[in-house]
Order: structure tokens, then sequence, then C-alpha cells
């Protein structure tokens, strides 16, 4: 990521993964039932993402990446808001 965004997109993506950790474990303790399950994976995913990124980076880094960013961003946002309804 350091090398295709620079310093500044680097800084960014590590915010939001930073952010999205913390908002993951602070729902997942919160929820219930199958809210819970999905928040956890999601954690366990971006967790272990960590030393699986610092493989072969080209397998790793292109869709699996955004998509494990996509479901986390989903499960911070929209859950809360799909119970709702």
């Amino acid at each position: 990521i350091l090398v295709d965004t620079g310093i500044t997109g680097f800084v960014l993506i590590a915010a939001l993964f930073l952010l999205l950790l913390f908002k993951l474990y602070s729902k997942m303790l919160k929820s219930e039932g199958n809210q819970r399950f999905f928040t956890a994976s999601c954690l366990l995913s971006l967790i272990s993402f960590l030393p699986a990124s610092h493989g072969l980076s080209s397998p790793i880094y292109f869709l699996p990446f955004y998509a494990l960013l996509g479901l986390a961003l989903v499960a911070v946002f929209r859950l809360e808001d799909i119970k709702n309804d």
C-alpha cells in the first residue's frame, strides 16, 4: 500500500483500519445473535490480514483486501440500520 499510494494514502488506510478494528470490537461486545457472529468474523479477518499481508502481495492485496474492508464497513455502519428497520 505504501508503494502504491504513498505516505498520505498509507496513513489514511492505516487510520481506517484502526478505526474499523476499534468499532468492530465495540459493536461485537454490544450485539447478539447473527450480528455478533458477523462482526466477530470481520474483526478476526481484519486481525489475521495483518500477518497475511506480509506474504505475496498481489494475491492478497487487490480484491480480498477491498472486499474485507467493505464487509467491515457494512458491519460497522449498516447492521444497526438494518436491525432498526
